[in-house]
């Protein structure tokens, strides 16, 4: 019988709300980047829906950071350039594409 003391369930129930649900979506998107110096998601959500989510990376056709890396993100390890990803923009511009 202890044992099933353990097993129980919780008397309370805690979920999160939307901003933290989302922002745990992209967390989670944001495992998909190939980028070598940050990994960024993103979740466009309109009415408690999620309408799209992305993540940062090199476009389409271009070899991916992993794969040897990008003049960027080059820089951006070397400390040339600072990182400035409107993540959003590109999101938005991929969603007519799907």
């Amino acid at each position: 019988m202890e044992q099933l003391d353990i097993i129980r369930m919780s008397d309370s129930f805690d979920r999160p709300n939307w901003d933290e649900y989302f922002m745990l979506q992209a967390e989670l998107a944001k495992l998909r980047s190939n980028c070598m110096t940050r990994q960024v998601g993103a979740v466009i959500v309109r009415n408690h829906r999620q309408l799209a989510t992305g993540y940062n990376g090199t476009p389409p056709g271009i070899k991916n950071c992993f794969e040897g890396g990008c003049k960027r993100c080059q820089l951006r390890m070397e400390g040339k350039i600072e990182s400035g990803a409107s993540l959003d923009v590109y999101v938005i511009m991929l969603k007519p594409m799907q």
